[in-house]
């Protein structure tokens, strides 16, 4: 005889389902369970190599100098201490390099406004009483006997368009007598590439500052600092900081080597634009304006020529009735004389080194009491 099981009733089986393990979950949460899963191994996984690498990868040194603006892009942080480069730079708690100044002048006393980049900062010195600005007005006031107040509104990094708006926003309220506009030609090459406004990635002194905690855990990441340094191996090769140099110097020798090209014409063009309403605005304040220009370490070194930079923002200058300083001559001149050579005088391809920024403040408190470009004693 043949046996078979017999079908436990409808209501057995029903109850059964009730009870089993796997009531309720449909093949779609099936999957995404499974999904979370595979999601939950990989960061942990992410994490465990992570931790392993971190000895083995160096990490940025990040720095607390910048904050971000949304109009500048980036400015100075308030009351900051910390390095650059490796150079101590300690920042006032109204965010310039230097003494803090009330807005309102000394009675009696003269006061300079400087704008500018890394240069005018004092890039690389140990003490803003190193820098040009601080130089100068030691000479003016030995020479002339009255309290020179400077004001170093300077920010690394700054184009001229920064420079005015900073100087439009916040460097009026100092009321200066002068404001000198330190001018290095990676102002001009820097428009060929330059996002203006906040969203400025490529931007080195955001790239390495510390913005929020997120920011800081990516910070303290082997991997995050692997995938920053390989996009930026692309753009710069292995020495990223040399990389960034080369670049900026092609820039820079664009100007002097192929100053036709149409990128440049138009990177001259934004350059005359900005001096145009720097000029604007400090006639309508009632403020002195006048022009430093910077060479470049290349430049100075050539027996002659390669001025053509120069040559055009002293015409620029000369339309707008800016008085206008150019350093090429005066630092090929010096080494002459001195018997050193032109890398003497700078730090690297365009920053004054301490020997060069004792040049630059002999030259420039010459030129603002021989254009009378202070006021006499009340």
């Amino acid at each position: 005889m043949a046996w078979t099981r017999a079908s436990p009733p409808r209501s057995a089986r029903c109850s059964r389902s009730a009870d089993s393990p796997i009531s309720g979950r449909t093949p779609a949460r099936l999957r995404s369970l499974a999904v979370a899963g595979r999601a939950a191994a990989v960061v942990l996984a992410l994490v465990t190599i992570d931790v392993v690498a971190r000895p083995l990868v160096p990490l940025p040194r990040k720095s607390t100098l910048f904050v971000r603006d949304p109009e500048l892009g980036w400015r100075l942080r308030p009351s900051a201490q910390d390095e650059w480069d490796g150079v101590p730079v300690t920042v006032n708690a109204k965010g310039l390099r230097g003494p803090e100044l009330d807005y309102a002048r000394r009675p009696g006393a003269a006061r300079i406004l400087y704008l500018g980049d890394s240069v005018t900062v004092g890039y690389g010195l140990p003490s803003h009483a190193d820098s040009y600005p601080y130089l100068t007005a030691e000479r003016l006031q030995r020479a002339g006997g009255r309290p020179i107040e400077t004001v170093n509104g300077a920010v690394n990094g700054y184009s001229t368009w920064q420079e005015v708006g900073w100087l439009e926003r916040e460097g009026t309220r100092y009321h200066p007598d002068l404001v000198v506009l330190g001018f290095v030609l990676n102002d001009v090459a820097g428009e060929l590439e330059m996002t203006r406004g906040s969203d400025r990635p490529s931007s080195k002194q955001l790239r390495l500052s510390v913005e929020s905690r997120i920011d800081w855990i990516a910070n303290h990441s082997a991997l995050v600092a692997l995938a920053r340094r390989a996009a930026l191996a692309a753009r710069f090769g292995r020495d990223l900081r040399a990389g960034a140099e080369r670049e900026e110097l092609f820039g820079v020798r664009m100007l002097v080597d192929d100053p036709e090209r149409p990128d440049v014409q138009r990177g001259w063009e934004a350059t005359r634009g900005d001096l145009d309403r720097l000029a604007t605005l400090c006639r309508t304040r009632h403020m002195r304006l006048c022009l430093v220009v910077f060479p470049y370490a290349f430049q100075v070194s050539m027996a002659g020529g390669g001025d053509d930079p120069q040559r055009r923002l002293l015409e620029f200058a000369r339309g707008l009735g800016v008085p206008a300083l150019d350093l090429l001559p005066v630092l090929r001149a010096r080494a002459q004389a001195d018997g050193f050579a032109p890398a003497d005088y700078f730090l690297d391809d365009d920053h004054p080194s301490p020997m060069g920024s004792l040049v630059v403040a002999d030259r420039l408190a010459e030129f603002i009491a021989a254009e009378r470009l202070l006021p006499g004693r009340p």
